[in-house]
Formats: C-alpha cells, sequence, structure tokens
C-alpha cells in the first residue's frame, strides 16, 4: 500500500501547507521499517470546516491545521507526519486513487500501529490538567470535569488509533513547548485522582468519558496491537461514538488484526468482524449481549447485529477465546464447566468480601448484591441467577423452562469480579441446544479443571 505523509518542502513547491514559515507537502512512501520513522496525529474533527491546500473543492475540519501546528510544535524534529485529512487519498474519479483511499481507510489501525509516535491532541480547555500532570500534582475535580467534557476520548476512531499505537503521547492546542505526557503516567494520575475524590470503579456516572478513557489507557497498558480479545474491544468500543455505523466494526476490526474488512466480501461489517476474529482463533465475541442465530449446529453463534454489545462493558484481561471446528462439530476450548448446584462456602465468603471491597453493604440476599455489582459495571440482563459451585451466573435475558443446563465459563478471559460466560441449555422437547451469554460472578480459578464444550448436536 502506498502511504502519503507530510513532509518539509522547497519553496514554491505547490500544493502545500505552510506552519510557523515552513512549507510540508505531501510525499510517498511504504511502510516497512526501513522508511524514515512517521508520527501520527490523533484529534477530533469537530463540526467547522474549511477548503483543503491540497484539494479543490474539497472541505476538511478547520481543526486539522490547528492539530498539525501543534505536533510540529512539540515535535520540531520531525520529518514526516501522517494526518487524515490530508493523507487518505482524495475521493477522486479515477479507479486508482479509489482503490488506495479504501485500502488506506481499512488500514487505519496498522497504520497508527507502524508509526514512531501517535500524538493525541485535546482541546485547550485539557492544558491545566496536562500541567499538573506534567509536573506530578495530583488532580482536582475541575481538571476532571474539564477533561470529561473532552470530545476525543469518546470518538470511535480515536480508539484505534491509540490502542495501537507503540508509543502514545498526550497534549493539546495551543500547549507551550514541552507540555506533552505519555499514556502511562496520564493513566496513573487519572486514576489516582478518581481514586482520592472516592469515585470508585462501580460508580462513574458522573465521568463516563473518563471511565471509558480510563479503559483504553489501560488497554494500551496491557495489551500490544493485536493481542488483545475481541471482547475487550467490543467492551471500550460499546462507549465510543461514530458517525456511520460501520466505523464502529472497522475501528474494532483495526485494534485486532491487520487483514482488512474486504478481505470478507459480500459479508456486513458485523459479519466480518466476526469472521476476521474467527480467522485469529478468538470466538471472544460469542459473549455478545445478542441474540443466537436459528441455524441447526450455529445456535451458539451471535447473530448480526448493529454494534455487537459485549456483555458487560467492563474492563477484561485475557488475548482470546479459543475454539475451533472438528470433524464438522464446533467446540469452544478452555472453558470451565459448571452445572446448577448450591454454592460452595468457599464461593460465598469470597462473594460477601468482594461485595464489601466494591462497597456494596446494603442487600437482601447475596445474588441481589451480585446483580447490584454487575448492574454498576453496565450489566442490564436478567436478575434471576443459576447458582453453580463457583458463582451466579447471570442471564443476558430471561429463561423458562430449560434443561440440561451448562454454564460454559471462559478460563481465558476474565474480571475482578468474575468471567463472561455462555449458557448451554435445551428447551423442553427440543434436541438441538440453545444458549444465551451472561457473567459469572464467583472465583472462578485454578481450583476448576480445564475442558472443551462442543457446541453442536
Amino acid at each position: 500500500m502506498k502511504l502519503f505523509v507530510l513532509s518539509p518542502c522547497e519553496e514554491g513547491i505547490w500544493p502545500c501547507v505552510r506552519v510557523d514559515g515552513r512549507a510540508w507537502a505531501l510525499t510517498t512512501r511504504g511502510l516497512s521499517i526501513e522508511e524514515e520513522p512517521f508520527i501520527c496525529v490523533s484529534y477530533t474533527w469537530g463540526h467547522g470546516t474549511v477548503p483543503s491546500p491540497f484539494h479543490e473543492n474539497f472541505m476538511v475540519s478547520d481543526h486539522t491545521v490547528p492539530a498539525l501546528v501543534t505536533v510540529i510544535k512539540q515535535r520540531p524534529e520531525c520529518r514526516a507526519i501522517w494526518i487524515d485529512a490530508f493523507c487518505i487519498p482524495y475521493e477522486a474519479d479515477d479507479e486508482e486513487t479509489r482503490k488506495q483511499r479504501h485500502l488506506t481507510l481499512e488500514s487505519m489501525g496498522y497504520i497508527y500501529s507502524q508509526a514512531a509516535d501517535v500524538v493525541a491532541v485535546l482541546s485547550s480547555s485539557s492544558q491545566a490538567a496536562l500541567e499538573r500532570i506534567k509536573s506530578r500534582q495530583p488532580l482536582q475535580e475541575e481538571h476532571l470535569d474539564a477533561l470529561e467534557r473532552e470530545d476525543w476520548i469518546s470518538r470511535a476512531w480515536t480508539y484505534q488509533e491509540a490502542a495501537n499505537s507503540q508509543v502514545l503521547s498526550i497534549t493539546c492546542d495551543d500547549a507551550p513547548v514541552g507540555l506533552v505526557v505519555n499514556d502511562q503516567l496520564f493513566f496513573s494520575y487519572l486514576g489516582g485522582a478518581l481514586r482520592q475524590l472516592g469515585v470508585s470503579k462501580v460508580d462513574r456516572a458522573r465521568y463516563p468519558r473518563l471511565d471509558a478513557f480510563e479503559e483504553l489507557l489501560a488497554d494500551c497498558c496491557v495489551a500490544n496491537y493485536q493481542e488483545r480479545s475481541a471482547l475487550q474491544v467490543m467492551s471500550i468500543m460499546s462507549k465510543r461514538v461514530q458517525q456511520r455505523p460501520d466505523d464502529h466494526f472497522y475501528a474494532m476490526i483495526g485494534a485486532i488484526t491487520t487483514e482488512l474488512a474486504s478481505s470478507n466480501p459480500g459479508r456486513s461489517a458485523c459479519a466480518a468482524f466476526m469472521s476476521l476474529c474467527e480467522n485469529k482463533g478468538d470466538y471472544s465475541f460469542i459473549f455478545a449481549a445478542v441474540p443466537r442465530d436459528t441455524r441447526a449446529g450455529w445456535t451458539w453463534r451471535p447473530v448480526e447485529h448493529p454494534d455487537l454489545p459485549p456483555v458487560l462493558s467492563w474492563h477484561s484481561w485475557g488475548d482470546k477465546q479459543p475454539g475451533r471446528w472438528l470433524e464438522g462439530h464446533f467446540y469452544l476450548d478452555d472453558v470451565f464447566v459448571f452445572r446448577p448446584e448450591p454454592l460452595l462456602p468457599g464461593t460465598r465468603q469470597w462473594i460477601q468480601t468482594f461485595l464489601t471491597h466494591i462497597n456494596i453493604h446494603e442487600f437482601g440476599s447475596l445474588e441481589e448484591g451480585c446483580f447490584k455489582g454487575l448492574e454498576d459495571a453496565s450489566f442490564d440482563g436478567c436478575s434471576e441467577p443459576i447458582l453453580t459451585t463457583r458463582g451466579f451466573f447471570f442471564p443476558c435475558w430471561k429463561l423458562q423452562g430449560q434443561s440440561e443446563v451448562e454454564v460454559l465459563v471462559s478460563s481465558r478471559i476474565n474480571w475482578a469480579f468474575g468471567a463472561p460466560a455462555l449458557l448451554k441449555y435445551k428447551d423442553e422437547g427440543k434436541i438441538m441446544p440453545l444458549y444465551c451469554p451472561g457473567a459469572l460472578f464467583g472465583p472462578v480459578g485454578s481450583e476448576e479443571v480445564v475442558q472443551s464444550a462442543c457446541l453442536t448436536t
């Protein structure tokens, strides 16, 4: 793929954009490591537009040039910059340009993963917060309120731009030279401020954007490009917004693989996402809170959905949920298999201690306390659980009359309070197994035997 970048040019070259008396023109390059390092700019477009200096009769965001100016000021040594409004090929009439544009749009995640630095440009209202972090001073309530208003942290495309970065640096419009902080420092001070103000992880209604931002930064710290599970990407993306429905899936695809959505021609963006996850051997999309396919042999698979919401919009850890086809049957690997049984005494004690830890003290029964904890973590499923020896399984929807019940709990993907799970059951008189996703609240772990569960008849 041919990549356009902005590079300093000699006077008289046209078209170009001028920044602090220096001209920058579009040049082409490849993506190999032998090429000169380049910087990617991550910013929000906003609502205003201005004419592009590179393409006649083409409008771009009025924030593009200010963001570019900010990055050049903070990184004066850089000689190659990629910024979307200028470097994505213009939608021209010739077929080759249209092809390059399409390839670029589908490769955004990969482009950001190859940059030497991704510089996120917040609004100037965040300057005071960045100055506090830069000087190692704790953030105050007014700084959190300012950061909460940042559009950058809630956009779909900025997720893959930040999550795929090798190095993520954060600055803001009109920042003085040197006011740049890295993602780990930002993560540390943001989390510290929330804890200091008594804003627990399960009580973030006041700061929904910061909650999503903290999860993004945690994701940057614990998972490299293509190493995060589909469920984790689905969780973070469920809190972000986009202009076009398909952008939701293209941003998720860009965060998990270098493959392109167009490698699955004729499929919807949702179907392409699930298919590309399967190509990686990651079936954690199975924990989407949507109905299941009705075809024989496929009743375990989620139906196509406009945004494929997860059972919980909550930070998890683990790289994938393995699965495989063998002799015409599909197996979900590395799961704990539980059947309806009373809680073990140790399980009950663990749950009581954990509920106290997350400040849930008043509840009528233990299962009500667990459901309250899940509700605080964005769960909106059924409040009537199935008991297992290792916790309460809460399904995403209410079930009645089911038989041959098994709760398949992931051993590879976890939350602090449990793990995503899939209920396998049969309706009375039916042969074909049915499935319902949900969440297990309890201490699943190394004491159980890991199994492979056949999901087809």
